[in-house]
């Protein structure tokens, strides 16, 4: 996108070359290695798991964006097993569709678990039982 004509771009910037075509779109594989990398590095630090709730590291390991909310939300990659998500209930069908949207995109997405809770429940107690259901 050029700028505006009545703005002077400096020269440095001005002679930058637009490099869009360069791109490309980041694979399963890539993700896949993404999470491996993940554990061996839990691992290494005897950490039990990833709780990433939204943002960029969200999108890093799955290709999924989510807006920051009151509600809790989270994807969770355990160090053995499947990552999962726990959401607010009334979430569910959307995390389902945004995951199936992005089949090449988002490791493990056609069997990953997701944990719903209720207004009146706790998503961290869930998320807890999550984390022990995962082992």
């Amino acid at each position: 996108m050029a700028p505006p004509a009545d703005i002077k771009l400096p020269p440095a910037l001005a002679a930058l070359k637009n490099r869009r075509s360069e791109a490309v779109p980041i694979t399963l594989e890539e993700r896949e290695h993404r999470v491996e990398r993940a554990r061996e590095l839990l691992a290494k630090n005897k950490l039990d798991a990833l709780v990433i709730c939204t943002g960029s590291s969200l999108t890093y390991f799955t290709g999924l964006s989510w807006g920051q909310s009151e509600r809790f939300f989270a994807w969770v990659l355990p160090v053995k097993g499947a990552p999962f998500v726990v959401c607010p209930v009334f979430e569910e069908g959307r995390v389902r569709e945004r995951m199936e949207a992005k089949p090449a995109t988002l490791p493990q997405a056609s069997v990953t678990k997701v944990y719903t809770w209720n207004e009146d429940d706790s998503p961290y107690t869930l998320l807890a039982k999550a984390l022990k259901d995962a082992g």
